[in-house]
């Protein structure tokens, strides 16, 4: 029988897992709608919803060790990748942010980063998904009034609030 930390965190690691696949599916069918290619900042948040999607998956599946404390150790790591992860991603949300509202100067798409991202291996093995090529000062697409990247800032945010109360709430059990 299962306790209810345990169904907590199950809880926890598939809202999270879905939550970094649908965010994904979100700025793939904006890109494609939009007929935008991303910035690198963009394809750094894609890569923090992919990796915050993979570590909740391994997660969840941590929670079927057999054994309670090695568990609690894969799960607290697991966690705290997250949280870093949500960190990375936020960073680059908000150094977006700024650089296509608040600066005039500067341009986002960093020549000397955008050949190496585009040869990281998910790039090569999919294109269409991790393939940098644009630029934040050409791309103000929004939603609701609001531009993408303070909407990956939110959800990168909730992401870490979210995290970090499943991991004070377990300390205190």
């Amino acid at each position: 029988m299962m306790d209810i930390q345990a169904l907590c965190q199950r809880r926890l690691f598939i809202a999270l897992f879905w939550g970094g696949i649908s965010a994904l599916a979100c700025m793939l069918a904006l890109q494609y709608t939009q007929q935008t290619m991303p910035c690198p900042l963009c394809i750094m948040q894609r890569y923090a919803y992919i990796c915050i999607a993979l570590w909740s998956g391994l997660g969840w599946a941590s929670l079927f060790v057999p054994f309670f404390t090695l568990r609690q150790v894969i799960v607290r790591l697991l966690q705290m990748l997250i949280l870093c992860t949500s960190l990375a991603g936020m960073t680059a949300a908000g150094r977006q942010w700024w650089i296509s509202h608040r600066s005039t100067s500067l341009n986002c798409t960093f020549d000397a980063l955008e050949p190496i991202m585009n040869h990281f291996l998910p790039a090569t093995l999919l294109p269409f998904v991790f393939k940098a090529g644009g630029s934040c000062e050409e791309a103000d697409t929004s939603l609701l009034g609001v531009t993408l990247p303070i909407w990956s800032f939110l959800g990168l945010f909730a992401v870490a609030v979210w995290v970090l109360y499943a991991m004070w709430g377990s300390r205190k059990q």
